[in-house]
């Protein structure tokens, strides 16, 4: 039975609390920071770790987590800008969407970086498709496109401007 999950009281921390189901290793639950985040999903030895959701105040991050980061199938919400892909220790690496207010980039992502093959639309419309190289198109004649970086939870993201 050291696996069933049961009901606990609240777990007061220093930094916040947990209210929900546990069992030795695993909880299953609500953490609320004082810093007015709040994480509802599964952690194990008080790390994220499985599917989870944390919402900040300006952002939510949501997918599968390891060791506190987001790992494999993940989603950032910041502000008006989303990323729905692939993440390796908390960044961005592997096929992902980028939406932003004007733009949708849909491709490859090496280390937080869009880089590979990937296709930049503005409504709808091709703006550049094609091998991308540290987050600039590889075809000279084509018009630089211009990122500008966004910070969020410790970790700089490229965004289309």
């Amino acid at each position: 039975m050291g696996n069933i999950l049961r009901k606990s009281k609240k777990i007061k921390y220093e930094n916040g609390e947990y209210n929900g189901y546990h069992n030795l290793d695993y909880k299953d639950g609500i953490v609320k920071y004082n810093t007015s985040e709040k994480y509802t999903g599964i952690l194990c030895n008080n790390v994220y770790h499985g599917f989870g959701i944390l919402d900040g105040n300006k952002y939510i991050l949501s997918g599968n987590w390891l060791n506190n980061k987001l790992n494999g199938k993940g989603k950032i919400i910041y502000n008006n800008i989303i990323y729905d892909g692939e993440f390796l220790n908390g960044i961005p690496n592997g096929i992902g969407i980028l939406t932003t207010n004007k733009y949708i980039y849909t491709g490859e992502f090496q280390n937080n970086i869009i880089n590979g093959y990937g296709i930049l639309r503005d409504n709808n419309k091709v703006l550049y498709s094609g091998r991308w190289k540290r987050n600039s198109p590889t075809n000279k004649g084509y018009k630089n496109i211009i990122l500008e970086t966004i910070n969020m939870n410790n970790i700089s993201y490229p965004v289309p401007i």
